[in-house]
């Protein structure tokens, strides 16, 4: 295990420094692998119908291929898939990759050994920054590794040539159910969550606001939906219809975006300690002491207090 541990150490730390001297000019290193995979594809079907070998320029190549959805694409994918050679890539697909047919049905993405070479140093250099992010995954503890396995209960499909055509969740099994506290990346996943909430957190307001007479704070918050509509979608979320004055001095009359007003909890919607964090309303609150959790004070949100993908708007009128 520590043997293991070692190497994946050394090939982590590796996989970083080759992605952080590709960020130098990463231009040239994507030139330099579309040249790469333009020249190793040149004599295929595809390759010849387009004239990769003709192409030399950035340019050259978004005349020769245009862009094009599956459907488009869906005739030389069924040949490569019924075993005709080199009709996308050179080299034999080892097998297909079914998506999970969100938009009409299941397609069929071809997997070649050019494309898996480069997977694990991709992710290394991609998840394995998490291991500076937090030192202690850096275990060789079972309980920190990703639970993730080949599926015995798979059922790919096999097509005629043998080849197999199955989704990720066909090809791996977490080893934990849904109900497990285990289930999916283990503690590694709960870990970085947990470090990454604190960073992304809203930080702590710089000076103490001068609450109203009623214990109200002087701010005042307007989110931005994610979703196009207008304001009567507001209320849906638990959020407010601002004013017409807010609208017409905030909203971006280009937008097509909904803007609505967050209320400010009191009362009832505190805890004791006048945090709102575990408010079942949507909405935020003015914070000190044991409720601003190590801040002098802060804003919190409650659980439902910004609907996922919104952008917020924070405005005080001192002293923020």
């Amino acid at each position: 295990m520590l043997a293991a541990a070692s190497h994946f150490e050394e090939s982590r730390r590796a996989a970083i420094e080759r992605f952080q001297r590709v960020l130098q000019d990463p231009r040239q290193a994507e030139e330099r692998f579309v040249a790469e995979v333009l020249r190793a594809n040149a004599a295929t079907v595809f390759g010849r119908e387009h004239g990769f070998d003709k192409v030399r320029t950035l340019e050259d190549f978004r005349s020769a291929v245009p862009i094009r959805d599956y459907d488009a694409l869906e005739s030389w994918l069924e040949r490569a898939a019924a075993g005709e050679p080199a009709v996308l890539t050179q080299e034999s697909p080892l097998g297909f990759r079914r998506t999970s047919g969100t938009t009409k049905e299941s397609k069929k993405i071809p997997i070649t050994r050019r494309v898996l070479d480069p997977e694990f140093p991709a992710w290394a250099a991609c998840m394995g920054a998490a291991f500076d992010l937090a030192p202690e995954l850096r275990t060789s503890d079972s309980d920190r590794v990703l639970n993730v396995t080949l599926n015995p209960r798979g059922r790919p499909t096999v097509l005629p040539t043998g080849a197999l055509w199955q989704s990720y969740s066909e090809h791996f099994a977490r080893l934990a159910g849904p109900g497990d506290p285990l289930y999916g990346f283990r503690p590694m996943m709960t870990t970085l969550v947990d470090r990454l909430k604190v960073s992304l957190d809203l930080q702590c307001l710089p000076h103490a606001l001068t609450r109203a007479s009623n214990g109200s704070a002087p701010c005042r918050v307007l989110a931005t939906l994610s979703n196009p509509g207008d304001e009567s979608v507001c209320p849906a979320f638990g959020l407010q219809v601002p004013d017409a004055n807010t609208l017409r001095r905030t909203r971006d009359s280009a937008s097509q975006l909904p803007l609505c007003l967050v209320p400010q909890l009191s009362g009832a919607d505190l805890d004791a300690t006048g945090g709102c964090a575990s408010s079942s309303t949507a909405g935020w609150c003015y914070a000190t002491g044991a409720a601003a959790g190590g801040c002098p004070q802060r804003l919190l949100f409650s659980p439902a207090g910004v609907p996922l993908g919104a952008t917020l708007k924070i405005t005080c009128a001192q002293g923020c």
